[in-house]
């Protein structure tokens, strides 16, 4: 019975922390936007970091680039090619 419980637990436990992993990574984005922090911020995104995570009340790293009147960060989320 042990056993299965924990198989179970971790079936379910596993996928979720990746998820919560993922979404953490993503908000550092939005960090560094609300930091004004241009050197980090580009280091993210050359990391790939998720863009389009949003925070609980469903703001974007851009929505808070354009709120800080940010151009220099804000110009970093227009494709160039």
């Amino acid at each position: 019975m042990g056993r299965k419980y924990l198989s179970l637990m971790l079936v379910i436990l596993i996928p979720a922390g990746v998820l919560f992993g993922a979404a953490a990574a993503d908000m550092k984005l939005i960090e560094a936007v609300n930091k004004s922090d241009v050197q980090n911020v580009t280091a993210l995104l050359k990391q790939r970091v998720n863009v389009n995570a949003k925070t609980p009340d469903g703001t974007t790293a851009l929505h808070w680039a354009v709120n800080h009147d940010d151009f220099a960060i804000a110009v970093k989320f227009i494709p160039t090619h």
